[in-house]
């Protein structure tokens, strides 16, 4: 009987310990990131087309569920030159908020990869050019993420990521579809984070 006490004291302290180290884990993080934004354009309709590459910052906020998986809501802006045919069609700034939920299967040592998967949603404002006379339909597809942090101390980190979004836009005139617009970036960032 004094064992099986015993016992039950041990585990009921075990588990007061995992509790308190859970309570004390960041549950939120925040990231900002300068980004080289890197399209694959290409078009329909026989169109050649070319959409020139970006820098711009982002910040990220991220929720922890646990030490192995975390949900990151990211939020920029950017603009991007567009020519089509080898003339230039103006230009479009993007807003694209990407949600990716992300696995982090390493949880020791100051080196911390992760992998991310998610949904985008880009939607085109602020055109110029020839590009404002025409609609650009809003995105939604899938996006993908690789990245790193390297601890700084017991909350900040040094972060080193690669997104990969399927961006697809239907340009129309006055409803009418001129090209299905595929943009399609690799985005590259480097940037600091901190957790709370």
């Amino acid at each position: 009987m004094r064992l099986a006490r015993v016992a039950v004291a041990v585990a009921a302290l075990s588990l007061a310990v995992v509790s308190a180290a859970h309570a004390q884990e960041a549950k939120w993080g925040i990231r900002t990131r300068a980004l080289a934004i890197l399209p694959n354009a290409d078009a329909t309709k026989g169109i050649d087309a070319k959409v020139k590459a970006d820098l711009t910052f982002e910040v990220d906020i991220t929720r922890y569920f646990s030490p192995l998986l975390s949900a990151e809501l990211i939020l920029a802006t950017a603009g991007h030159e567009v020519e089509l045919n080898g003339a230039s069609a103006g230009s479009a700034n993007i807003l694209p908020p990407t949600l990716l939920l992300q696995v982090h299967p390493v949880r020791t040592g100051s080196f911390r990869p992760y992998l991310g998967a998610g949904v985008n949603v880009t939607y085109f404002y602020a055109k110029s050019g020839g590009l404002d006379d025409l609609d650009l339909g809003t995105s939604f597809g899938p996006a993908g993420q690789v990245g790193a942090d390297i601890l700084i101390g017991s909350r900040g980190s040094f972060n080193l990521d690669a997104k990969y979004a399927l961006i697809k836009t239907k340009v129309e005139n006055n409803g009418t579809e001129v090209t299905t617009l595929t943009i399609n970036p690799l985005v590259i960032g480097v940037g600091f984070g901190y957790k709370f």
